[in-house]
């Protein structure tokens, strides 16, 4: 009877793992198989410029997206101290072809960098073609697209940030900066058609015929010659989704800083030793309800095949 009783003990013991699941076996890999699993991040440990060359080859594979634009347009000249203007749109972005249609603080139709507007008698015309607080804003538009590229085009001296969420998205940070002389025309740009909302001729031109500076207007236009171009600085940062390497949100930052003294006819003291220019744009949607009812008038501008 001894001998009975010590082979049961000993078989108990070496009851197979197998046969303990009734008994409390296997709580190990219940845990392991109730753990969520850890969401994918196809960006790691990348740096900047490969992590913007694949994402510029996932977005060639998309047919579109919805953008929400913003831009902040300081404001110059000294008048009352304003906080500037934020014109905005929202819209539809077709990447073959660089389509895009926008409506908001103006209802605006761009192929690539070509921008039309429609004015008051309901035209399409080009920003430059309107007149005032009007052409100021509509010149400030952005294609999503073309802030894209440029994005892609200065990708060699990109660097990673942050890791910040995009609406729920989870999103790594990747920051670079135009070259000296985009960042250079990039200013004159913008100059220009700050001198022209304000009835100045841009580039040099007139306008009100106050002094050798020719006005307000005329200052910002020749303003561009009192720039510190080393000082000044033309930055973009883009959030890319750690899931799909797709661009959720970009911004750009055209930072003007200004040789104030060397201004003549007293207007150095009218304009800030820093003017900044900022677009951000919020993407969403990819390929997502796409269809565009184009206007006739744009079907022909930019060849699009009507359906």
């Amino acid at each position: 009877m001894k001998r009975v009783a010590i082979a049961m003990a000993m078989a108990w013991i070496v009851v197979p793992a197998w046969c303990q699941d009734g008994m409390g076996g296997g709580k190990d890999e219940k845990k392991q198989e109730d753990k969520p699993a850890a969401a994918e991040d196809k960006i790691g440990k990348s740096k900047g410029p490969e992590i913007l060359k694949k994402t510029a080859a996932e977005l060639a594979k998309k047919k579109g997206y919805h953008a929400d634009e913003k831009v902040t347009i300081p404001a110059l000249g000294g008048r009352g101290g304003g906080q500037g203007q934020e014109p905005s749109w929202e819209g539809v972005v077709l990447i073959k072809g660089d389509l895009a249609s926008m409506k908001g603080s103006a209802e605006i139709c761009a192929k690539g960098a070509v921008t039309l507007v429609k004015d008051t008698k309901g035209a399409f015309v080009e920003p430059d073609k309107l007149q005032g607080q009007a052409a100021g804003q509509a010149g400030a538009f952005k294609n999503p697209q073309v802030l894209l590229g440029e994005v892609f085009r200065f990708a060699a001296t990109s660097y990673t940030g942050n890791d910040e969420a995009v609406d729920g998205v989870d999103c790594k940070i990747v920051e670079t900066t135009a070259d000296p002389k985009t960042t250079e025309e990039q200013i004159k740009s913008t100059l220009d058609r700050a001198a022209k909302s304000m009835g100045g001729g841009g580039g040099g031109g007139g306008g009100g015929g106050q002094g050798p500076m020719g006005g307000m207007g005329g200052m910002l236009g020749n303003l561009a010659n009192y720039v510190n171009k080393k000082e000044s600085t033309s930055g973009y940062k883009v959030w890319i989704g750690k899931k799909d390497l797709l661009p959720y949100k970009c911004e750009w930052t055209l930072t003007i800083v200004v040789d104030k003294d060397k201004i003549p006819g007293g207007f150095g003291a009218q304009v800030p030793e820093k003017i900044e220019a900022a677009t951000e744009v919020k993407i969403s949607k990819y390929d997502e309800a796409l269809e565009i009812d184009w206007p006739k008038e744009i079907r022909a501008k930019f060849g699009i095949a009507a359906k």
